[in-house]
């Protein structure tokens, strides 16, 4: 169990680093998907499945 939360926290962290990395070398005007409403609904799907994979 700690395993697999420790990993868990591994992968996304790479994931926040390569969309970050990808941000950065884009500029702001790259990253402005992010803050449609599209973008938040999506933002909020993922959460949404990853706090029930999280609690289950």
């Amino acid at each position: 169990m700690l395993l697999q939360v420790i990993l868990e926290g591994l992968g996304l962290g790479a994931l926040l680093v390569l969309v970050c990395a990808v941000g950065i070398c884009k500029g702001a005007v790259g990253m402005v998907h992010l803050y449609s409403p599209v973008g938040m609904a999506v933002i909020a799907m993922v959460l949404a499945a990853m706090m029930t994979i999280f609690t289950h």
